[in-house]
C-alpha cells in the first residue's frame, strides 16, 4: 500500500500507480525530449 506520509494527499492505491506529482514529472520529460529532437532535426535540415 501506499505511504502514509508524503509530499501528497495519502491514498489506499497501491504504488505501482502513477502519483500527480510523478504525471507532471513524466509529462514535463517528454515534452523536453520532444522539443530537443524537434531541434536537432531542424538543425541537420538547414
Amino acid at each position: 500500500m501506499a505511504p502514509q506520509v508524503g509530499l501528497e494527499p495519502t491514498t489506499d492505491r497501491l504504488t505501482a500507480d502513477s502519483s500527480t506529482t510523478e504525471l507532471l514529472w513524466i509529462n514535463i520529460n517528454a515534452w523536453q525530449r520532444s522539443t530537443l529532437a524537434e531541434r536537432k532535426f531542424d538543425y541537420h535540415r538547414r
